[in-house]
């Protein structure tokens, strides 16, 4: 036996000094004498010898090394070893994943070792509302929108204090705002959306607020959204969507704001996902069809040569981020029915083996990015919107009971509710899960026997795409603000019994439609009109027949509409009106068929604060609710009316 063990390592060694091509028969031939050193004389040490060398130079034989890297597992344990076997079988997960059975083996040992691979422990770390940004790579911040003013701000982890990188005063001052921001690699500068009044820019600032600069603005793009930085820290990506709804992925240079075109999608969305590691690779979402509603994620190289599928499945999928060696792709996908946290093996720009669920049940996400240190940060929400039906009494102005959901078969899902004008119907969008993405649907519900009908119209219905239906005075039809199936947004109807799809009104570019109204005979469609160029906002009436119009009211700046309701009657307007210039906002009243309108409040009087949302007309025309909100986000809004 003694001498079995002796001439183990000779033969180890006379392998090793050769210096021959290692050929599929010597690998076999190799690994039986590991395993005969291993399993018969016992020699843990030499075996490891053998199968670390087969591992390490066999990579042209990669069934024998994933057999010789699971038995290197196998004999750290069987030597107490724990933590170096743990290493072993992680190692062959990550190296071998098309070695699909040893992999389940590997997943196997680990969890009985109590170290899963999928382990992830979940901290919250602050509540309220999502972030929008990044953390920093050393995790001492994160970004953030305070949406009590749209500034950019930033959050110390450790001690919980904000602080706003930006200054652009109250709402009422000024309707510019932050939305999307990320980190660079070495957390000193930041790259945000901004919107400027008239269109979005990409922004530079530096994490003490200084050194603020526009890095890339033109007329022609309606939204920037901030994808990633590289790794160097000398370019970002963006989704550029113009004003006729064409999508570009770029690369933008931090130098100079040059940006060179990656992808050009037309009206199909694209989501910007993060660079590899590396920098050689960019991951991305896009549909895989047409009609498709979901998203697959592709692999772009970075010099554009290369642009694969990485992982393509029924299901919707987003990038999450690159795990810190850059081996592995993070993603959420909801193939289960919920929303997933999925792994997928990359090797030299090509996905290796299946994808890997990490963390089930994870919910909708917004991924913030991993610190130095390998902790993943993320912001979560669970979308849970619901419409309430209140008895109230306008004598009085209080409330006669407590509110009541529109549903109770579908909590937390249903949004814009809207009487129809007989009061003998309601109608409101209801999502087909909690999930954030997921498509909406229109119901139309009876008061009198509580009958609904279940509409699904052709329209790009993701992230509240379809907006404030309402339905016609004769019933026959649904007023609403949507995109269609090719991303053109405008005013729509749709038939209440067949779902089908008509525009009424498709602005021209550089314009948008919204907020559409009947009329109480159904003969007029009203609208809110924005000119992006000029700033201006204007109430628009549209023959419903012969699709005329004319301008009931035009704000020229520093005014704008910010609201309005037609009366029961279809005689008056109200709106809210906000001046920039006084920073006031006020509510006016006029005549549908045009005049001067009449100040009913405004924020000079008394008792009345500028945060004013909304307004409606009560049943007898008599009064106007509105709702009165707070400078301070936290606290609620109250249910106001004036005569």
């Amino acid at each position: 036996m003694m001498r079995c063990r002796a001439l183990i390592p000779a033969i180890v060694a006379m392998v090793l000094a050769s210096g021959l091509p290692v050929r599929a028969q010597s690998v076999s031939e190799l690994l039986e004498k590991g395993i005969f050193a291993e399993e018969t004389v016992g020699d843990l040490d030499a075996a490891i010898k053998i199968y670390e060398q087969i591992a390490a130079g066999a990579e042209k034989n990669r069934s024998y090394a994933a057999q010789a890297q699971y038995r290197l597992g196998m004999c750290y344990l069987k030597k107490g070893q724990k933590q170096e076997a743990v290493t072993a079988f992680r190692k062959l997960i990550d190296r071998f994943p098309k070695q699909e059975e040893l992999v389940a083996q590997a997943h196997t040992r680990l969890s009985a070792l109590g170290h899963p691979i999928s382990e992830m422990v979940a901290r919250r770390i602050r509540e309220g509302q999502l972030p929008y940004g990044r953390i920093s790579p050393d995790g001492t911040y994160f970004t953030y929108v305070d949406w009590s003013t749209g500034d950019l701000a930033v959050t110390d982890v450790a001690t919980g204090e904000n602080r706003r990188l930006t200054d652009k005063g109250s709402w009422t001052e000024s309707d510019e705002y932050a939305e999307l921001s990320i980190v660079s690699p070495d957390g000193k500068k930041i790259a945000y959306a901004w919107f400027n009044g008239r269109f979005y820019e990409m922004r530079l600032v530096g994490f003490d607020g200084s050194d603020h600069r526009v890095l890339y603005s033109h007329e022609d793009v309606d939204y920037v959204w901030p994808g990633a930085w590289s790794p160097d820290g000398k370019y970002v990506t963006a989704i550029l969507v113009k004003g006729d709804n064409t999508h570009e992925f770029v690369l933008i240079s931090v130098a100079d704001g040059s940006a060179r075109v990656l992808k050009t999608v037309g009206w199909r969305g694209l989501n910007p996902g993060p660079f590899s590691p590396d920098g050689r690779y960019i991951v991305y979402g896009f549909p895989p069809s047409k009609e498709s509603p979901q998203h697959d994620i592709f692999l772009l190289a970075a010099d554009g040569s290369r642009d694969v599928p990485l992982v393509e499945h029924a299901g919707h999928e987003y990038a999450l981020t690159w795990t810190l060696d850059g081996e592995r792709l993070l993603f959420a996908s909801n193939r289960t029915g919920n929303t997933d946290v999925w792994a997928i093996h990359v090797r030299d720009g090509k996905p290796e083996g299946r994808s890997r669920l990490v963390k089930p049940n994870i919910g909708n996400i917004l991924p913030l990015g991993f610190t130095s240190t390998g902790d993943f940060y993320y912001g979560l929400t669970t979308s849970l919107r619901d419409a309430y039906i209140a008895p109230l009494d306008l004598a009085t102005g209080k409330g006669l009971g407590t509110p009541t959901r529109v549903s109770q078969r579908h909590v937390g899902t249903t949004l814009w509710p809207r009487w129809s004008r007989d009061g003998e119907y309601l109608t409101y969008l209801r999502r087909d899960s909690k999930e954030y993405r997921s498509s909406l649907v229109i119901v139309i519900r009876s008061l009198a026997n509580g009958e609904e009908r279940e509409l699904r119209p052709e329209l790009m219905s993701g992230q509240d795409l379809i907006l404030r239906p309402s339905l016609s005075p004769d019933g026959g039809s649904i007023l609403l603000a949507a995109r269609d199936k090719e991303g053109r947004r405008g005013i729509y109807t749709v038939d209440a019994r067949t779902a089908a799809v008509t525009p009424v009104v498709r602005p021209e570019q550089g314009t948008r439609a919204g907020l559409p109204a009947w009329s109480p005979d159904g003969k007029t469609v009203f609208y809110k009109l924005r000119n992006k160029t000029s700033n201006r906002t204007a109430i628009v009436a549209r023959d419903f027949a012969t699709g005329q119009e004319r301008t009931v009211y035009d704000a020229r700046e520093p005014s704008k509409i910010a609201h309005f309701s037609i009366s029961r009657d279809g005689r008056d307007v109200a709106f809210l009106l906000i001046d920039q210039s006084s920073a006031s906002t006020a509510i006016m009243v006029m005549p549908t068929e045009g005049g001067e309108p009449r100040k009913l409040l405004s924020a000079q009087d008394p008792d009345f604060i500028g945060q004013v949302t909304g307004v409606a007309w009560s049943p007898d025309g008599r009064n106007l609710l509105f709702r009165r909100g707070s400078s301070d986000t936290k606290q609620p809004g109250d249910l106001q009316r004036t005569p």
